[in-house]
């Protein structure tokens, strides 16, 4: 992702969507973030347990962009777990 082009400086008016399935797990609006990573962090927090492929979109209405991927969720320190013990 080319970080110049998806900039988010905090005041930024921000919309993210997290959807599996076709489902939508969770959105919202946000004016205090300051970076993709941010956005992330906050959907994570905000899914709980839910574990498998979703599909990320987040616009930045400020700037004018907007773009969506691919996002491998785990519950809470998880992906750490399986890859360590296999479990």
């Amino acid at each position: 992702m080319d970080k110049d082009r998806y900039k988010i400086e905090k005041g930024d008016r921000i919309f993210a969507r997290l959807t599996m399935g076709g489902r939508t797990l969770v959105e919202f609006m946000m004016n205090g973030i300051g970076s993709v990573s941010e956005v992330i962090a906050e959907m994570r927090r905000k899914i709980g347990d839910v574990r498998g492929l979703t599909k990320l979109y987040i616009r930045n209405h400020s700037r004018g962009w907007s773009f969506d991927r691919g996002l491998m969720v785990y519950p809470q320190g998880g992906a750490m777990r399986n890859r360590v013990w296999g479990c």
